[in-house]
């Protein structure tokens, strides 16, 4: 998730100051080389088009998190968690036993002192363990669909090839367990800044308006509750369905000027109508001393419709602390 720009804080000067209208809750992260905590994760996707359901995803699972290492500028955590590639590919009973092995994943990544996410360390490992839980799949699978089974490994095969498309895969809820640490909130005011949204037309980023908002703070507890939403700008938005418009106008070739102007007029009528609308509702209980969520739920609804179709998607992410 990309986060907006604000005043980093000081490892060495981190200081809670309640003055007129301010109250500075500092999110960073004080951990101690073996602290863990477990949590539930739930993601959910529904895709809809005309109002028939396209899509219906849910995975769940739990995840250990430990602080493996630490440095003066560093930390080092450890993501286990029950491998969700196995479970989507329902894989029959007689084969789980010779596949126990892939049943733990251990994702391993850095951040920086205050707790931001800098990069995953073991995808080399991810990957290659990936690859010969496939290969050991078709091999259990030596049956008369063997070819169609070994054909449709190979977009998976793809998915987990690469550093970029293994990150991909992975790092939607590591970014949302860590998208508050190293930044400072006044927990009195409303934040509101800019981010750039994917286009669902395709082609350049929209613009979005997002806020920040508290719910409650306790200071004693070192506990916070804020929620961050988002909405696609109305202007720019138009400004997508006017540049999709001249794409597909200059890229027709017309005999006269005549057929232009009628080409013209059925094509404006036609997009006359079309909307695009993506909005955020995400909300964060968090210890933001010593930096560990508590329950996090992020929602993102992403709708478009025209004269003869609509579309509406919902993506979610769920993270919650559990014993």
């Amino acid at each position: 998730m990309k986060f907006f720009p604000i005043v980093l804080l000081s490892l060495l000067t981190v200081k809670i100051v309640v003055a007129q209208n301010e109250l500075a809750v500092p999110f960073v992260a004080y951990w101690n080389v073996g602290d863990s905590k477990n949590y539930r994760v739930t993601k959910k996707s529904i895709k809809t088009i005309n109002g028939a359901e396209e899509v219906n995803e849910i995975t769940a699972y739990e995840m250990k998190c430990t602080v493996v290492d630490s440095t003066i500028d560093s930390y080092t955590l450890e993501w286990e968690y029950q491998n969700t590639i196995m479970s989507s590919l329902k894989i029959p009973q007689e084969f789980q036993k010779s596949l126990e092995k892939y049943n733990l994943v251990k994702i391993i990544y850095t951040t920086d002192e205050v707790g931001v996410f800098k990069e995953i360390l073991n995808w080399e490992e991810f990957r290659d363990m990936t690859m010969e839980m496939f290969n050991k799949l078709v091999e259990l699978n030596q049956n008369d669909n063997n070819k169609n089974f070994v054909k449709a490994m190979e977009p998976l095969k793809n998915l987990f090839s690469s550093k970029e498309s293994i990150s991909s895969f992975i790092l939607k809820e590591i970014q949302v367990f860590h998208f508050p640490l190293g930044v400072e909130f006044n927990a009195l005011d409303t934040l509101r800044y800019e981010e750039q949204l994917p286009n669902l037309m395709g082609g350049a980023p929209v613009k979005g308006n997002g806020m920040v908002y508290f719910e409650n703070v306790n200071m004693e507890e070192g506990t916070a509750r804020f929620i961050n939403r988002l909405e696609l700008d109305e202007n720019d938005s138009k400004r997508v369905v006017t540049d999709l418009v001249k794409k597909i106008t200059g890229s027709v070739k017309f005999n006269s000027k005549k057929e232009k102007q009628k080409a013209m007029q059925e094509i404006n009528e036609k997009f006359s109508t079309m909307k695009m609308d993506i909005q955020d509702y995400n909300t964060f209980s968090y210890y933001f001393n010593p930096g560990w969520p508590i329950h996090i739920h992020t929602k993102r609804t992403s709708s478009f419709s025209n004269q003869n179709e609509t579309g509406l998607r919902i993506d979610e992410i769920i993270i919650e602390e559990i014993e």
